[in-house]
């Protein structure tokens, strides 16, 4: 990005917490960016470079990157209200929602809630069924081995647990992985890292045992695009292509739905240049649609 105009970064305070925002004006519909669990506003800076001229915002989620961390419950619930907000205070109806993972599975929840809020929806490997890579059970000590494992020395986030997670969600390249597992270190070194973990346990938790009804599925009217990786083990084919059957059968044939072979659960990071062409068509038919 040599050249390139600084980035502006700011704080919003919200109902649930202050959360952390990026902020690049420009125009048209507002382009917002959610990440996944255990993300950050960085997991889409391969992707915010390529809609200069746009107005783009992307947010820290509550408990992620540098929002607040509090003892809200982080479930579906919690999620959709935080988003109403965020939709009010930052003026977003109408906007593109992208989503990653987790973010996805707020964004289908919010979209049928709220469907004259939703401009358009853009869905990375969203987390409307998955496979964890641990028993449920063990899901709080896997989180927990990964967090103390990043602890000290930054190199041996490459090779510790950490490090090793983010390997395995990647498809066949895995060249991006030492970034993406360091964007993990700043909440593994803060004060507060215990209650980091709290947060992305009930986070976890609330995936696991609340995935989204198929009905909710079906409510979403907006535009959408979705895109999985045919290497995900988080969010599989099988589940890319229950999700494009469901939408289709509630008469959603305008959808469209894309499964990259040789990826896994990040495809925006991991083919970014085939991620942007793919978005910025997408936001060119939204535009020839319009009245």
């Amino acid at each position: 990005m040599t050249g390139a105009a600084p980035l502006s970064f700011r704080d919003r305070r919200l109902p649930g917490g202050t959360v952390r925002l990026l902020d690049l004006p420009g125009e048209g519909p507002p382009v917002v960016f959610l990440h996944g669990l255990a993300g950050r506003i960085e997991n889409w800076e391969r992707t915010w470079p390529s809609l200069a001229g746009r107005r783009v915002l992307a947010a820290d989620l509550p408990g992620h990157g540098d929002s607040d961390r509090t003892d809200a419950a982080y479930d579906r619930p919690f999620f959709r209200a935080f988003l109403a907000s965020l939709a009010d205070a930052e003026r977003l109806d109408g906007a593109v929602w992208i989503g990653h993972s987790m973010g996805g599975w707020m964004l289908l929840d919010f979209a049928a809630a709220s469907p004259d809020r939703v401009g358009a929806l853009v869905l990375v490997s969203p987390a409307w069924r998955i496979e964890p890579p641990v028993p449920p059970a063990m899901l709080e000590p896997a989180l927990r081995a990964a967090m103390l494992s990043g602890r000290g020395a930054r190199a041996r986030i490459r090779t510790g647990p950490v490090g090793t997670v983010v390997g395995r969600i990647l498809g066949h390249d895995k060249s991006g992985a030492a970034r993406l597992a360091e964007m993990t270190l700043p909440w593994l070194e803060r004060p507060d890292a215990e209650r980091t973990f709290r947060a992305f346990v009930r986070c976890a938790e609330a995936l696991l045992r609340d995935p989204l009804p198929e009905k909710t599925l079906q409510a979403v009217r907006c535009p959408l695009l979705s895109v999985w990786g045919e290497e995900d083990t988080l969010c599989p084919p099988r589940a890319a292509g229950r999700f494009a059957a469901l939408r289709s059968g509630g008469g959603h044939a305008s959808d469209r739905h894309e499964r990259w072979a040789g990826v896994g659960h990040l495809p925006m990071w991991e083919r970014p240049g085939k991620f942007n062409d793919l978005l910025a068509a997408f936001l060119r038919s939204l535009s020839s649609r319009a009245p």
